[in-house]
């Protein structure tokens, strides 16, 4: 189960670990930096915490007596024994360190089982020694090296064992060795990795030291017991560091021991008390360098560095356990990883610090002088420092930062020095000069009444400038009671340039002027900037630093423009009191939130705060130097906090990078790996709402640890998320994605190699690219067998057509035809008139008959069922009945008309009212000419038929040829098949005809 590591841990737990006074002796005055404290409320299972490692992944790991905890700058992990979960740890009271394989898993062991902890898979295993056969039995295991990164040396049951951890479910494997008493162990190895010798520390359970030497089959050559008390002196030993294959140092009673093992029985050992008639001596070692060893000592639970070359420790470095003051004995274990430093407390929990140079004096408190509020911090050039305060109490301290003279000077006193070396003083009693000598203070303008004076610069050799609330005064150095007032606006801020420019700063703008003599000023530009508190410019460099109430702002010298060329920090946005340039180029900004240090080449930006040791984080304007040292000074609500730049070239590392847990809708994603090892994982379209917690593995103060993170394929461009280390993504659509994050560390390292996730979120089935295929599949086959369908009916309508063609043709034509034939015989063998009249109207009905069944015949045979053979058909026919009568015929198709389609039932009527028309025409008409046009229009078939014969008057017609029955018909016929049928004519002028007939119904 995993707990959210509080704020309060880092606003109420951190606090400076060491008397700020002390300098180490070596290395460059090292120091530990202030502590973070884990404790039970931070999610430690238990307050008493042994063993401490930190893994090559860069997670802490942290033992105690009720369970692991694992820990990653914000989260503490806690496993414990679940008998539910086969996976979990194996008893809960860990009695080893930490060894880590190349694999990245980790090997420790409880007093009940060896676990392993499966990096890739993110659970735990367990074995042992010998096959259990009564449940929750003891063993009391106890291991001490992974070798060759395959054999662990563990101590059980008073016997030493060389477990293989290749093997580890087979018992077969596990080498015993002989009989083994050691509590703490330590080992030395040959160049291929085995184990030479085996120091066994009996603690503090009794005197002595055990030295075994192995040869290559583990067989012992030769056992030594050393400061047992027989024949030699008595020690508790209390752990080994070898040094190499001869010598080790000892932690014992007696203090810190150089011991050299060699063939003699007596053994050849020096002895480095940390006092005269040491009793408790040391507790634990650890290295620090090739010639450095950080040692605990027992009694007092001091922290103290120890050189090999000139065998002396440090002064103690005091570490308090808690804000309300447990004493330091308290501390039971340290560990040193780089440059980082771990502890445990038992009963207290466990502290880390970093362990560097000093970067923050406080010489103020160094000097016993009472907080108070520093409103001015000036260094003259006979490298004294000069802090002045808001009651007039000046310190002047020297380039050691000791404290020289106390001077008591106006209320809100600030001094000037110009080129001359002579100090000018402007407060509220006025303006006036000082004498360094004596100290005494040469009042010259007397303030009356409401005169303010703000700040001060030297205009030329022989004049100042004073910015008042009454204009800009101009003063002569020679006679200082003279001067002249220029009305211009409330200026605030003065400062002249390398160039001989003047700028000032008011409460709303940034004003560059010129003036010269008595002449009034010259405003040569504005710029509406907000509330101006300091200006700042260097040797070479063309742009004007402004820091004001809202933040940093950049302008050009010669340009007189703001330059906007790089964004600055958004940490930069916020009110900024006073600056200086370093001697790397570096801008310091103190404000309101701290200090700031901001380099312009490179971009980097770092923050200060009362957690890296300032005495306050609000600081006064105009309150930063930097003295001849290069040491920046800055006076705040505290006093003043001296900052060493140069400390900050030693940069912590930039911290590792992993993603400690994935939540899909609020749930843990469960996979086959650990989320930590995974490199890809692959989610359906309903787990697309996803939540990263991420961790930024570098302890230098983990809660100023910042991240930035981008999701290729979603995000547009990095996000910064400041210190939040999670970022969540809702309704993330189906497609590939890479989710990437880096963090940086407080000192504003980033991690240039991001961590990377591949993520593919599947779409659903349905919009997948085989589905979609299938789906046209789908459709392609029923179109197909509709089509099919389609045509099979086509085809069996099309032999019906031709079975009635056919049968029309053969049964009732043929009758028909056989009615007409004996017709005419009979007509010819007939005297009578009345008979022939008789047979012959059976002869003509048959044969129209006839002609009828043969255009009913045409019309439903599927073969004619194309526009072209119609208009053959019509073509032939009108050319038939007009032959014989000498009638001219012009038939007109118009384009496209033959790819037309006409449907049966419409060919049939169409064709008959044409036949109809035709053969009236050529019955009645007497014409010499007949127009003939068909045409397509707006989808609308028209029929036009034209001629010059003799005509008639359709109202009054009494030839049922003309008007009777055939032009009924073809009114019926033409409302049948949806269209319009007109006809026009006149006696003498010929006959018209048109018929227009849909195409689609």
């Amino acid at each position: 189960m995993a707990f959210d590591v509080p704020n309060m841990l880092y606003t109420r737990c951190t606090f400076v670990l060491l008397v700020l006074t002390l300098w180490m002796e070596l290395d460059g005055q090292e120091l530990l930096s202030s502590a973070h404290w884990l404790t039970q409320n931070e999610g430690l299972l238990e307050s008493t915490n042994a063993f401490i490692y930190k893994d090559q992944s860069g997670f802490v790991w942290i033992s105690s007596l009720d369970g692991l905890n694992r820990f990653d700058g914000r989260t503490m992990q806690s496993f414990r024994t679940d008998p539910s979960n086969p996976q979990s740890i194996y008893g809960n009271n860990i009695q080893s360190p930490f060894f880590e394989n190349k694999k990245g898993d980790i090997w420790f062991v409880t007093e009940d089982a060896i676990n392993c902890y499966r990096r890739g898979k993110g659970h735990f295993e367990h074995y042992f020694i010998r096959p259990h056969a009564i449940p929750n039995s003891r063993e009391q295991y106890y291991a001490f090296h992974l070798e060759q990164d395959r054999y662990l040396w563990v101590r059980s049951d008073e016997h030493l064992y060389r477990f293989d951890t290749y093997y580890p479910g087979d018992t077969t494997k596990t080498q015993a060795l002989h009989p083994f008493l050691g509590m703490r162990c330590a080992v030395t190895c040959k160049k291929n990795g085995t184990v030479r010798r085996v120091y066994g520390c009996f603690w503090d359970l009794q005197p002595g030291l055990e030295a075994i030497d192995y040869n290559e089959n583990r067989e012992i050559v030769r056992r030594q017991l050393l400061f047992t008390g027989s024949n030699q002196e008595a020690l508790n030993i209390r752990q080994a560091l070898p040094k190499n294959d001869s010598m080790v140092w000892l932690a014992s009673n007696r203090g810190l021991i150089s011991l050299v093992v060699g063939t003699e029985s007596k053994p050849k050992y020096d002895i480095y008390p940390i006092q005269k008639n040491e009793v408790k001596g040391i507790r634990e070692l650890s290295e620090k360098s090739d010639h450095e060893i950080l040692v605990l000592t027992h009694a007092k639970g001091e922290i103290r560095l120890f050189d090999e070359v000139t065998k002396k420790y440090s002064s103690a470095i005091d570490v308090p356990l808690s804000t309300t003051g447990i004493p330091n004995q308290m501390i039971k274990s340290i560990s040193l990883n780089n440059r980082e430093l771990w502890g445990a407390a038992y009963g207290q929990g466990v502290f880390f610090s970093s362990l560097q140079p000093k970067l923050i004096a406080h010489p103020f408190y160094d000097n016993q002088i009472g907080y108070t509020q520093v409103i001015q911090i000036h260094a003259t050039k006979n490298k004294q420092i000069w802090g002045l305060t808001t009651l007039g109490q000046t310190f002047v301290l020297n380039a050691n930062q000791k404290l020289l003279t106390q001077v008591n000077l106006p209320d809100d006193s600030r001094i000037f020095q110009d080129k001359e070396g002579e100090i000018w003083c402007y407060s509220s009693a006025g303006f006036g000069s000082f004498n360094p000598d004596d100290f005494q203070l040469k009042l010259h303008l007397p303030s009356a009444g409401s005169f303010i004076i703000y700040d001060i610069c030297e205009r030329d050799r022989d004049h100042l400038l004073l910015s008042t609330n009454q204009g800009l005064v101009v003063i002569d150095k020679n006679h200082p009671r003279e001067y002249k007032i220029f009305k211009i606006p409330d200026i605030r801020v003065l400062y002249r340039d390398l160039d001989g420019n003047t700028w000032t700063g008011t409460d709303t703008q940034l004003i560059l002027f010129k003036q010269s003599g008595n002449q009034a000023p010259r405003i040569i530009k504005t710029f509406e900037t907000g509330f101006v508190t300091s200006i700042l410019s260097v040797p070479g460099d063309s742009t004007l630093w402004v820091s004001t109430l809202t933040g940093l702002r950049k302008f050009n010298r010669y340009t007189l423009q703001e330059d906007r060329s790089k964004v600055l920090p958004a940490a930069l946005n916020h009110a900024i009191q006073s600056m200086v340039f370093d001697r790397q180029g570096v801008l310091w900004l103190a404000g309101n939130r701290g200090i700031f240090s901001y380099n312009p080449v490179t971009g980097t930006l770092r923050h200060f705060t009362q957690r890296d040791g300032l005495h306050s984080s609000e600081f006064s304007p105009g309150s930063m130097q930097l003295d001849h040292l290069g040491n920046i000074w800055a006076g705040g609500n505290n006093g003043v906090d001296v900052i060493n730049p140069n400390v900050l070239n030693k940069e912590s590392p930039a911290p590792q990078l992993s993603i400690t847990g994935l939540k899909i809708y609020d749930k843990d994603w469960v996979g086959t790996a650990s989320i930590e090892t995974v490199q890809k994982i692959d989610l359906p379209y309903n787990q697309n709402t996803l939540k990263f917690e991420l961790a930024a593995l570098e302890y230098t103060d983990p809660s100023r640890n910042e991240f930035k993170v981008f999701l290729q394929g979603y995000d547009q461009r990095w996000s910064n998320l400041g210190t939040q280390n999670f970022i969540t993504y809702a309704n993330l659509p189906a497609g590939h994605y890479h989710f990437l994050f880096t963090a940086c560390n407080a000192q504003g390292v980033w991690q240039k190699q991001p961590k990377k996730l591949s993520i593919v979120i599947h779409p659903p089935y349905w919009r997948t690219w085989w589905f979609c295929t299938l789906i046209g599949l789908t459709v392609l086959a029923i179109m197909r067998s509709f089509f099919q369908y389609r045509e099979q009916q086509r085809k069996k309508q099309d032999r019906i057509r031709q079975q009635i063609a056919r049968d029309l043709h053969d049964d009732v034509g043929s009758t028909l035809g056989s009615i007409s034939i004996l017709s005419e015989s009979f007509l010819h063998n007939v005297e009578a008139d009345l008979d022939k009249i008789r047979f012959s109207n059976i002869g003509e009905k048959a044969r129209i008959a006839l002609e009828n069944i043969s255009d009913i015949v045409w019309s439903v045979n599927p073969e004619n069922d194309s526009v072209e053979k119609l208009l053959a058909r019509m073509s032939s026919y009108a050319a038939e009945m007009l032959e014989n009568g000498g009638t001219e015929l012009l038939f007109q198709v118009g384009k496209d008309i033959e790819s037309m389609s006409l449907p049966i039932e419409k060919r049939k009527d169409f064709y008959l009212i044409f036949k109809e028309a035709v053969h009236n025409c050529a019955k009645y008409a007497q014409a010499k000419h007949i127009e003939v046009r068909l045409e397509v229009k707006n989808n609308t078939l028209h029929l036009g038929i034209k001629d010059d014969g003799i005509g008639f008057d359709p109202g009054k017609v009494e030839n049922p040829g003309m008007g009777g029955n055939g032009l009924k018909n073809m009114q019926r016929r033409a409302a049948a098949i949806g269209g319009t049928f007109s006809i026009h004519s006149s006696p003498g002028e010929g006959v018209t005809l048109h018929l227009a007939v849909p195409l689609v119904p």
